[in-house]
Parts: structure tokens; sequence; C-alpha cells
């Protein structure tokens, strides 16, 4: 799914008038779905065999990667290149070279840190690639404090490095105002009735995304008297660990894994009906997500981690320790025995996200800076 900041961009891009083009990957797990979002940004649309996850594995493929990347640039021939993601940071940012761009530029998000499949090893040696391909970058663009320092700790030039945060889509933000009948679907789909209390999650199914925590969660409420539903929308490669780790315990029917895709103009619709939205991730390149939620006006429980703790400020949102499976069940018993606290929590997280996040600032520091 293309990102709340990545379609100001592709929009301010257009507005500008210059010949935009978009690289992405023939790899995608659902291409269908990808290229119907990519086709509503308007840019010309070039294919390109990346991977799609960090593996040893993938190194064998990188050679023919950064071939088919070289020809594809040769072809376009860029003033300018920006890439986001580790191996299209590796591949574009080389390709781009060779071809001779004159201008490359790259977005950081999280320094491979929630790439499971790899080692301590193997991250250190990725990062290493990494930090040394700053020497033919312009500038790099973060979007969290946490990921700048890390990157100036690992000996990136601070001089390339820009703080630029994060945007949601206008398109989003006037969401926030619309009133829908009834709940979304997906929703629906899960509840015994309209008193049914749903506790809502939207991640990718990894590991670290603390999905075991919420199942661990969840059990928590299996025999209380208050009829709560745990439903976690997303894809990923543990869903089937998930899924099956949910019938075993014999959570079924409280915890609802979905995977339906949704179109954008219907996300808004889905956070809003939750309840609550909870997310116990252990690590975050921003956490927009959580500024998403907030923005639609639901109240939030998550770990009180960093960068989390950059887009979720005290007092408008439940911060609990990480791995604190007790206090987590007690923040969301908190929202469930208390209608008014959580109406009035949702509606001041509601009014900081519109006015933190509802603007298009940071894509615009962005494409100043692509556009020279």
């Amino acid at each position: 799914m293309i990102s709340n900041f990545g379609r100001n961009i592709s929009d301010l891009l257009q507005e500008s008038g210059c010949d935009y083009h978009i690289i992405y990957s023939s790899e995608q797990t659902n291409k269908k779905v990808a290229l119907e979002e990519l086709g509503e940004l308007e840019a010309q649309l070039h294919e390109c065999p990346i991977p799609q996850f960090m593996a040893v594995s993938t190194i064998i493929k990188l050679p023919w990667t950064l071939m088919k990347f070289y020809l594809v640039l040769r072809k376009i021939k860029p003033d300018v290149i920006y890439t986001r993601g580790t191996l299209v940071g590796f591949v574009g940012r080389i390709a781009a070279k060779l071809v001779g761009v004159k201008r490359i530029y790259h977005h950081q998000d999280d320094f491979l840190h929630r790439e499971e499949q790899l080692g301590s090893f193997q991250k250190w040696l990725f990062r290493k690639v990494d930090v040394s391909l700053t020497k033919i970058t312009n500038k790099i663009f973060f979007v969290s404090d946490t990921i700048l320092k890390e990157a100036i700790d690992s000996g990136i030039d601070q001089q390339k490095c820009i703080m630029v945060g994060h945007d949601l889509h206008p398109k989003f933000v006037a969401s926030a105002k619309n009133i829908y009948e009834g709940r979304h679907p997906i929703v629906e789909a899960i509840m015994n009735d309209r008193n049914t209390f749903v506790v809502g999650s939207i991640a990718r199914i990894e590991d670290f995304k603390g999905i075991d925590t919420i199942i661990s969660v969840a059990h928590h409420f299996k025999n209380v008297d208050t009829d709560v539903k745990f439903l976690i929308r997303g894809n990923g490669s543990k869903r089937e660990k998930y899924q099956a780790k949910i019938r075993e315990e014999g959570l079924g029917n409280i915890v609802h894994l979905v995977s339906d895709y949704l179109p954008a103009n219907e996300i808004p619709w889905l956070f809003k009906s939750f309840d609550v939205f909870f997310l116990p991730t252990r690590r975050e390149g921003f956490g927009m997500v959580f500024a998403e939620a907030m923005c639609m006006g639901r109240p939030v429980v998550g770990p009180k981690i960093y960068p989390v703790v950059e887009v979720v400020p005290e007092g408008l949102g439940y911060l609990i320790e990480p791995e604190n499976t007790l206090a987590y069940v007690e923040a969301i018993k908190d929202i469930v025995q208390n209608e008014a606290k959580r109406n009035a929590l949702g509606h001041k997280a509601k009014e900081y996200a519109l006015e933190r996040w509802g603007k298009k600032s940071s894509a615009e520091q962005v494409v100043n800076v692509l556009l020279g």
C-alpha cells in the first residue's frame, strides 16, 4: 500500500510539471493491487525485478537487478533519482552513479532493524554497505529523530542528513470529517451485535509487530463478561504461523486475522470502525499508523519506545513499557470500561493529529530538494 507521505510527494511532483517516473518491483506479493495504486499516481511506470526482502540469497540476485535497473535508468535519463527502501537504495544509487545521474537522493527508513530474517552479522554488513553508499548520495531524508541519530552515530555525514518528518494525505485528512453508516464490513463480520467492543490493529504480519503479544492480551478477555473482539488486518510472511497459533490456543472466536485488500479510500472507515487501536510493535521506522488512528479519533495503545513516543505524546494515548502484557490488558480494560474517557481521549488525539500531520510540509521539503 502506498503511504500517505508517498502520495503527497507524488502529488507535488505531478503539480510541478516535471517528467515523473516510478520504478517498481515486478516481484510484488500482490502485483495487481500495486499496479492499481501506482496507476492512480499518473506517473510513467517501469518494472524491475527487485527482491522484496533482504536475505543472504538476495545477494545472488542483486547483479541481475542492478543490470535491469541500470538499463531502465539509461532509457529514462533522469536528472534526479530518489530511492526508498534498503534494496532499492542499494541498486538504485549504484545504477544511478553508473548511468551518470548527478543528483542522487535516498530516504532512510530503519537500518534493517525490522528485517527479522537477517542475523546480527548480516545486518552489520548490510548497514556498512548502506553507510558507504552515502558517499555517492547528495542528501538523505529522515522522518524520525530516532533514525536520524542512529545514522549520524553510524558515521553518515550530518551535512547530508535532512530531517523532514511525516505527512498525512489531504484525502485521508478530509476523511476525518466523514460520518459512515455503520462499521466497515470487515469489522461487522466479527461482531456479535452493535455492543461488541473492537480492538483493531493494522500491521504487517511479522514477529516484530508484536502479533504474539496481541494474542497473549486477547487471552485475558476470553472469559470476561464484556464482548471484546480483536481484529488484525494485514499480510506478511508470518500470517500462517499466527493463524495456526490462534486456532491452537482456542481464540478463533476472539482474535480475527484478516488479509482483505482495501482501497486507500476505505482505510479511514476501517480505523473509525475500531473502538481502540492497539499495536504492541517492537520496532518502527516512524509509526505513522498511530498518527492515522489518532487522526480518525481513535484512542491508541502502543509501546513506550522510540520513535512511537515521537508520534504519540504523553497524555494522548496509552504508552506501555514494552512486553508488559498485563499493562496492555489493563490499558484496554480501562478504555473498555470508561466510554467518556475513551471519547475525550480520541477527540484530543484527533485535534493534535490533524494539526501535526494534516499538511504537506514534509513532502514539500522533500520535493523542494529534489527539484532544486
